[in-house]
């Protein structure tokens, strides 16, 4: 089973882990919760189908279906909040770069992503509370 489960969350961001049959695979970086809202929010609790993507700005990424009211969700390479795009980020590690809270590593991670996950899968998305 594959879990994003969101661990703590700030004005600028929502960090969470990505989870494979409860073991981390990678960090996660995504915008804070703002009732679903196109552009400002991360996208909300539930089951969706993923599936191995290929973007001609992000390259090999993990699109997110079914999100609703939302579309071109992804997982793909970024930062910090600037680069979500209202997708979501990976990374090995979280710190603050110039006060804003930040991924690194996020190649590296996402690299992590499709091979540790077959071609199609669900991925339930949770808070930590």
């Amino acid at each position: 089973m594959y879990v994003l489960k969101r661990v703590v969350e700030n004005n600028f961001c929502t960090l969470g882990v990505f989870l494979k049959d409860d073991i981390p695979v990678c960090l996660t970086l995504e915008l804070p919760w703002r009732f679903n809202q196109v552009d400002i929010s991360c996208i909300p609790r539930g089951v969706y189908k993923c599936e191995k993507y290929i973007s001609a700005r992000h390259g090999n990424c993990i699109a997110i279906h079914n999100v609703v009211n939302r579309s071109g969700i992804l997982f793909h390479s970024g930062n910090d909040h600037r680069d979500t795009e209202e997708c979501v980020l990976s990374g090995t590690e979280s710190l603050t770069i110039k006060g804003i809270p930040s991924v690194i590593n996020s190649k590296v991670a996402l690299k992590k992503l499709p091979t540790s996950a077959p071609y199609k899968f669900d991925l339930k998305v949770v808070d930590c509370n």
